[in-house]
């Protein structure tokens, strides 16, 4: 049976459908969705904004006097018409007009007078209405749209460029300042009325598919190596925060219309009647039965989430656990192409992956809640909303997108769902194993100056890498406490966002905490310092392949305070400057140039932190905040991270200045966003390990340091031990800029001939720890005069057959 669309459903005019005998073009077919055109408009950010505000806002456009009539509208237009000089109708005005005319005259033909919504006066009044915003077109001789506007950005053209401007008299510039006078609000009227609150629901059901498809977008991309599984959680946690608060911008609305339940059920109704579905498989129910018209439209629009969520959440019972075992629900099958499989199939697996899935997680959140824990170390928004619903008994929209996302995410990666878990095992492998080395090596040269709380933020991390991704402490304590458990790892071999989430939890707090460190004991800082006075001195030729990668990654200014010094007076003075030395100490005017004083600034970090971009949700997924918007400051992070902005680089002003001009919508900033993430958490800046290069620099000083003169001049005893060093080191180089002939003290061309030996060995290993594993890692290429940065690609990049032959990347 071929069967018409309904119109106005979304904004291209159709319902997001094809006929009935024509191959599918909806989401889950891996095919894009045509964006809709016909009112695609600029969604501001920040705030956000829905469709429906912006609509809003679209009949409020004129200065703020008072609340006219409708019947004053053409009167308006012809004064503004008639105006002398004539005034050029603003592109923003034009584009408005014809989209609130579009807007209103599509969802009204869409309605067909049903009867939950017939009322013959309102009917007349909106009809009415219409007209009126017609005849102020005709009136001001605007165009309709002859065919659906691009996504472009709104021309916000100058208001007042028509005016003519004249120099004020100096009579005027004399005169006493006027008094501030109050302003009326001008508004256009408000419709209370159930047209009103069904096209808000409309057109906000229309952005969450917006915002659909651009996630489906992302986690495609990701399945082909283009973007990290950080990246990709981060981004669709993000996008679902942006649909709650659209959603918050007629919540009033809603619930003064019966609430989103009772108006989302009339409106499935709705769309059942323009789409012709059998009445026998509009109520989908599990062990019903339906044709793929009925399946397609309920995914389309998101229904068969929505019901499939509300008859989980209606069969909890207080004091019973909802863990089955596999196959309870039916087969989870992963296999095979989702597009040929026969409808019944498709919601047979829908219907297993959620009840599966959600009934973990709702162990998950009580096994939270009975251990006096606000929360969980992560927490996204299917969790949250999860949490939040079997509280209240209630559901809204964006609990139903946070739940399709999570259908639509297995339907695309299919068999690939267990690459996000292999990619938190890699990045929980590597953080356990560098940790456990550290350990090992510092732990028996501890002194009371060293403090122990960054040890313990080590150990914190590895007791949780351990117990949350090795062992899985979540599924033992539900089998103590409730006596089952789902299997082991469900909830992130089943959920790819919290996987992703995870992994970023781990490996930022892991970077944060090694950057800390480093900074703290200034090993690596020290060792930099040396390696370059070697360098320069000609002491040593080989190359340092960590230290050079570190120096890329960190430039010279970071690590010396300005350029890399070259002279042998510059190297103290710089290595001192950075270790909190005042710059008055070195000063030729200076009265006691032996005598160095402290700044008052004090030390100077060597290592800055990476991943600005990253850091915005430190937070959330790090701290353990329960706030879920984003600040104005950290919005504009992103924004400007992500570039926001057109031609950004060349307006001048704040990011606030710039943002007068075209914003991206919310798409395109997701993906814009994706790929800066990608790029963040997929390079060594982010992924450089710097406690394994602490590790091997003090090693390297270590053997620079072994000489018994060295220990006799600088008072060390049998062995520097770690804080030492920086003083050690500081003396060697003060040394050496008091020398007065060319050649340099003895213990310290020694110690670089040690040095140089170990550098020269075929098998660099011992040396070079941290440039290994990257090497194997990121493809790093070697190039004659360093290192191509511009050449990483991680394991997520690689073709799949190469991708999957290694270890995954996060």
């Amino acid at each position: 049976m071929t069967q018409s669309c309904m119109p106005g459903m979304f904004r291209d005019g159709s319902c997001g459908l094809t006929r009935a005998n024509s191959s599918r073009n909806t989401l889950s077919s891996g095919k894009h969705w045509k964006p809709s055109g016909t009112l695609q408009r600029i969604i501001m950010l920040p705030p956000c904004k829905s469709t429906y505000l912006q609509y809003k806002e679209d009949t409020d456009v004129k200065p703020p006097h008072r609340i006219p009539s409708t019947r004053a509208y053409p009167i308006l237009a012809k004064y503004i018409a008639d105006s002398k000089p004539s005034v050029q109708i603003p592109n923003f005005f034009t584009e408005t007009l014809n989209n609130c005319i579009l807007l209103r005259k599509q969802f009204s033909a869409s309605l067909k007078d049903p009867a939950y919504l017939r009322n013959d006066r309102k009917n007349k009044s909106h009809s009415y209405f219409v007209t009126i915003l017609e005849e102020v077109r005709s009136i001001l001789e605007i165009q309709g749209p002859s065919e659906a506007p691009k996504g472009s950005a709104i021309n916000l053209t100058n208001l007042f460029t028509t005016l003519n401007v004249d120099e004020p008299s100096q009579a005027f510039l004399d005169a006493p300042d006027a008094r501030p006078t109050s302003k009326p609000e001008f508004k256009a009227p408000i419709h209370e009325d159930p047209f009103e609150a069904y096209l808000a629901l409309n057109l906000l059901i229309d952005d969450f598919n917006t915002i659909r498809r651009a996630v489906d977008d992302i986690w495609n991309g990701y399945k082909e190596g283009k973007h990290t599984l950080i990246a990709a959680a981060l981004t669709t946690n993000t996008a679902i925060d942006f649909a709650r608060e659209l959603e918050q911008d007629f919540s009033d609305v809603i619930e003064r219309n019966g609430g989103f339940e009772e108006m989302y059920s009339v409106w499935w109704s709705l769309v059942c009647d323009e789409c012709g579905i059998d009445p026998d498989h509009r109520e989908i129910r599990m062990g019903g039965a339906f044709d793929l018209l009925t399946y397609e439209t309920a995914d389309a629009v998101m229904w068969l989430a929505y019901i499939l969520l509300k008859q989980f959440i209606s069969g909890l019972k207080p004091n019973v656990i909802p863990v089955t075992k596999r196959g309870h629900w039916g087969p989870i099958d992963l296999s095979g192409d989702w597009d040929a499989k026969r409808p019944q199939e498709k919601f047979q697996f829908d219907l297993a992956l959620i009840f599966e899935t959600f009934g973990s997680l709702v162990a998950l959140i009580r096994l939270a809640q009975d251990k006096g824990l606000d929360s969980l170390a992560v927490e996204d928004e299917l969790i949250r909303g999860l949490r939040i619903a079997t509280e209240t008994r209630k559901v809204s929209l964006w609990n139903v997108l946070s739940v399709q996302i999570m259908l639509d995410i297995h339907h695309r990666l299919r068999k690939d769902v267990l690459r996000p878990y292999e990619s938190l095992q890699a990045v929980g492998s590597h953080v356990g194993e560098s940790i456990n080395n550290y350990l090992k090596f510092f732990r028996p040269l501890q002194d009371s100056r060293w403090p122990q709380w960054q040890d313990e933020e080590f150990l914190a991390i590895q007791q949780q890498n351990e117990e949350l991704i090795t062992v899985d402490i979540y599924r033992e304590e539900m089998l103590l406490n409730f006596g089952r458990a789902p299997e082991k790892h469900f909830h992130f071999t089943h959920h790819p966002v919290f996987a992703g989430l995870f992994a970023y939890h781990i490996q930022m707090r892991f970077h944060d905490a090694a950057v800390s460190c480093v900074n703290s004991r200034g090993i690596v800082l020290t060792a930099r310092h040396l390696y370059n006075a070697m360098k320069h001195e000609k002491l040593i030729t080989a190359t340092w392949p960590d230290m050079e990668l570190l120096a890329l990654i960190q430039p010279d200014a970071t690590a010396f305070a300005g350029d890399a010094p070259k002279r042998r007076q510059d190297y103290f003075k710089r290595l001192a400057i950075m270790n909190g030395m005042s710059t008055v100490s070195f000063s030729n005017n200076a009265r006691h140039p032996r005598l160095l004083q402290q700044s008052a600034s004090g030390a100077r970090p060597g290592i800055k932190q990476k991943a600005e971009l990253a850091h915005v949700f430190a937070h959330r997924y790090l701290e353990g905040s329960r706030r879920v918007e984003l600040s104005l400051d950290e919005m504009e992070k992103i924004m400007d991270n992500t570039n926001a902005f057109e031609d950004q680089t060349t307006q001048p002003g704040s990011s606030r200045q710039r943002g007068r001009a075209r914003r991206l919508t919310i798409p395109e900033h997701l993906h814009n966003m994706c790929a800066a993430l990608t790029r963040e958490t997929n390079s060594p800046d982010f992924l450089f390990d710097y406690l394994a290069m602490q590790s091997e620099c003090r090693s390297l000083l270590d053997l620079v340091t072994s000489d018994d003169r060295m220990r006799t001049a600088f008072g060390i005893g049998s062995k520097a031990k770690q804080n030492d060093f920086p003083e050690v080191v500081g003396g060697m180089l003060a040394a050496l800029a008091e020398t007065k002939n060319p050649g340099v003290p003895d213990y310290f061309e020694k110690g670089a001939e040690r040095w140089q030996m170990l550098f020269s060995r075929p098998d660099q290993k011992t040396c070079s720890r941290v440039k290994t594993f990257l090497w194997e890692q990121y493809q790093l290429k070697p190039l004659e005069d360093g290192l191509d940065l511009n050449a990483v690609t991680g394991p997520d990049s690689l073709p799949k057959d190469q991708a999957d032959g290694g270890r995954s990347s996060p």
